[in-house]
């Protein structure tokens, strides 16, 4: 930072230099913890070893880290009851690495929605730390997707207290949330899933054309997986397409 390289290229850093943050993850300046984010990324990295993890997306998973805050400058607002705040600064952060992307004329493509997505769900694990729900698991896990491992890894590298403490107690939380992603991806088979019931076998069922009432018992039925209200299988599904649709007054052909 002091050499003002990062911040020409990137201007945003120069307004997040000396923006603090005072929570108990974070304990520098988002500057700073930032880039102690990077330096702990690089950490696990090496106590990798020779362990095969996500390596193909490892050199853009160090630029999320580098960037995964950098809404919080526009977002900072103060709040008598809470002190600063920096509410949604993960979506204004992901809408940012589109234009910084753009502006360094770098590739508009999958791995821009990489870092993006990095960027707007790097506080979703930190959330659910504090509450390990299986609803919250599922949702995690579909959000995700085949991003949700690198999604973790960011989120330890998130952890950038000295306090060996807490630096203990925080990662502990994750191994929490990370053994409950298996248990739930084992039973559930939410990651990148569609629902059980077709389009075509609503539009069958009830002798539809394309129409929005599809749209609405498809997202019933995913709400009601995600949920744990049903299981993912074909059954389940089938029979609360048949209730939804005849809520909205369908009729069975």
């Amino acid at each position: 930072m002091e050499t003002g390289v990062l911040a020409a290229y990137i201007p945003e850093f120069s307004r997040i230099d000396t923006l603090a943050q005072h929570d108990l993850y974070h304990i520098y300046t988002v500057d700073r913890h930032s880039l102690q984010a990077v330096e702990e990324l690089h950490q696990l990295v090496k106590q990798w070893g020779n362990v095969v993890h996500n390596v193909k997306r490892l050199h853009v998973l160090y630029l999320a880290a580098l960037l995964h805050d950098i809404g919080k400058a526009p977002t900072k607002k103060f709040s008598k009851k809470v002190g600063w705040t920096f509410h949604a600064h993960e979506f204004v952060g992901s809408k940012m690495v589109y234009k910084l992307f753009k502006r360094l004329k770098m590739p508009l493509n999958d791995k821009m929605k990489f870092v993006q997505k990095m960027v707007f769900m790097s506080s979703r694990p930190i959330v659910l730390a504090t509450e390990v729900t299986d609803a919250a698991v599922r949702r995690l896990v579909f959000d995700a997707g085949d991003y949700v491992e690198d999604l973790m890894t960011l989120c330890e590298a998130d952890i950038t207290t000295k306090n060996p403490n807490k630096f203990k107690k925080y990662h502990n939380n994750f191994k929490v949330v990370r053994d409950k992603i298996v248990e739930v991806e084992e039973r559930d088979h939410v990651r990148n899933f569609q629902p059980p019931v077709t389009g075509e076998e609503i539009m069958k069922a009830f002798n539809l054309k394309p129409s929005r009432e599809i749209g609405l018992i498809k997202e019933a039925i995913k709400e009601a997986i995600l949920e744990g209200d049903i299981p993912n299988e074909h059954e389940a599904a089938f029979r609360l397409m048949l209730k939804k649709g005849k809520q909205l007054g369908l009729k069975t052909s």
